[in-house]
């Protein structure tokens, strides 16, 4: 009698559904990040574990597990990017909601040339004695580059600014600020900072690099590996893990808080205004002979208005008229030749009858667009006075 060849147990499993419908029926949660840090997709166990009462699609990783913000595990990263940079799956963190009541823990891995990360969500348990564990994938950020405004840079015990800055191996800093979202190619900063090197310049690229690691670490023994400035395959870059770039915190804040009032959701106003305590000035404001720092100056400074715009909207719409003032007074600052705007806070003075407060305005704003555009304001200080 011969024995019967026992079945594996897999072969008994209803075969019908495809990946996606077995995503959706996990237990756990499953979220898909594109490079952006912008949710793609969310089972619905994601949505439930979360504490959440409508999908997550289009809501970001950092305001869902806090990235960025004081207080979090996260403060000093953003999920999305780090996993995005890790060679593997990162370790396990703990995350509540904001009011305590939801526990989870999570981990992440980028999917291969995609662009997207995988970030897996488990519940949790408040009162977790793990809780306050420090993960090491994050670690304390050793370097803190504040390029809002004129540039600084300090680690956790100096600061290591000077005139240094404002030479050689500080164009390559420069440089790496403005494109810190990519590794950069020594042939790129030979392009950019040195056109007419010829052969040369590969070896002054190495050379300065040399000398802004030195620079940023004084104390890096010789021949060991950067702790700041990492050199792969894609080039030059900060290093995410220890390097803090306020420009960064900005971005997402103010990438948050312009989502949100897309949709009207909660929270808009807060993220604003965290981003815009950080935009000090412009990006780089003392390095604006660097032509290469042009464009991220543009770019940022269109970030920082549209999110002052959007606060203005707010602060009105709510009869906050003081604080609107105080508002436009800065986007009108920001944006000396902006004839709508200036138009707007000469007409708050003149509803609240500061008329020589708006005549000085008016005339400010005239020389300055005659000098520099050859023209006149669109609009007339009597016509505005008449309408009022």
């Amino acid at each position: 009698m011969s024995a019967r060849r026992a079945q594996p147990p897999s072969a008994s499993l209803n075969t019908s559904l495809d990946s996606a419908d077995l995503i959706e029926q996990l237990p756990f949660g499953v979220l898909v990040t594109n490079a952006r840090g912008v949710v793609v997709f969310a089972n619905p166990a994601a949505t439930e574990l979360l504490g959440l009462s409508s999908p997550v699609e289009g809501e970001t990783c950092c305001r869902l597990f806090g990235c960025g913000r004081d207080g979090t595990p996260l403060e000093k990263g953003c999920v999305t990017q780090l996993a995005a940079r890790s060679q593997g799956a990162l370790p396990e963190i703990r995350l509540d909601t904001p009011d305590g009541e939801v526990a989870t823990w999570i981990t992440a891995r980028s999917v291969g040339g995609s662009r997207q990360v995988v970030i897996h969500v488990r519940p949790g348990m408040r009162g977790d004695r793990r809780r306050r564990t420090q993960p090491h994938w994050i670690g304390e950020h050793h370097l803190h580059i504040k390029c809002l405004g004129p540039l600084r840079i300090e680690n956790d015990a100096a600061s290591l600014g000077g005139g240094w800055t404002q030479r050689r191996a500080g164009q390559v800093l420069t440089y790496l600020l403005c494109e810190r979202h990519r590794g950069v190619h020594p042939e790129e900063l030979v392009e950019a900072l040195w056109p007419d090197a010829g052969p040369a310049g590969l070896g002054r690229v190495r050379y300065y690099v040399h000398v802004l690691r030195d620079r940023l670490e004084p104390q890096r023994e010789r021949r060991t590996a950067s702790t700041f400035i990492e050199f792969d395959s894609s080039g030059y870059r900060f290093n995410p893990l220890t390097v803090e770039i306020d420009a960064d915190a900005f971005e997402r804040e103010i990438n948050a808080g312009l989502q949100a009032a897309s949709g009207r959701q909660p929270g808009t106003e807060k993220s604003l205004r965290r981003a815009l305590d950080l935009y000090s000035g412009d990006f780089l404001d003392d390095h604006r002979y660097a032509v290469w720092a042009q464009l991220e100056q543009d770019r940022l400074h269109s970030l920082a208005v549209a999110g002052l715009r959007e606060l203005v909207k707010i602060r009105s719409a709510c009869g906050d008229e003081d604080e609107a003032l105080r508002l436009r007074t800065r986007l009108a600052e920001m944006e000396p030749l902006d004839d709508t705007v200036h138009r707007d806070l000469i007409m708050l003075d003149l509803r609240e009858r500061r008329h020589s407060e708006a005549v000085r305005r008016f005339e400010a704003l005239s020389k300055r667009m005659q000098s520099e555009l050859g023209r006149k304001p669109e609009f007339d200080l009597s016509e505005l006075a008449a309408t009022i």
